[in-house]
């Protein structure tokens, strides 16, 4: 039951992380694996199921300045929104500490959740 949970809370893990970057509009979750600024794809999660694991990927266009000509119109990076480039270890810590405090709550909200099967 949780694995089916994981997507969004991983997802909502980095919106609350590269908020911190986006001062002037907050990131929003395409669901279910987009994440948007200012009308623009900021980054992608995938999330897979090995097993008895769940094996989440998070791509983020955190340097780049220039995109393709096809896709510059559709996507964003945080160096472009935030007027500088950050260091990936803290926008890694800073994800790792929200999905922290999103699967707390998630466990809490889904603890009076009905388990069917």
């Amino acid at each position: 039951e949780e694995a089916a949970t994981l997507p969004l809370a991983v997802g909502m893990a980095v919106v609350r992380a590269l908020t911190r970057y986006c001062a002037s509009s907050a990131p929003m979750l395409k669901w279910p694996n987009d994440v948007f600024a200012h009308g623009r794809k900021l980054a992608g999660i995938l999330c897979e199921r090995h097993e008895d694991n769940v094996i989440a990927g998070i791509g983020i266009n955190v340097r780049q300045r220039e995109f393709s000509p096809e896709i510059a119109s559709r996507a964003t990076s945080l160096a472009l929104i935030a007027g500088g480039v950050p260091q990936v270890k803290y926008v890694f810590f800073f994800i790792f500490d929200m999905f922290w405090c999103v699967s707390l709550l998630r466990h809490r909200l889904l603890a009076p959740c009905l388990k069917v099967g």
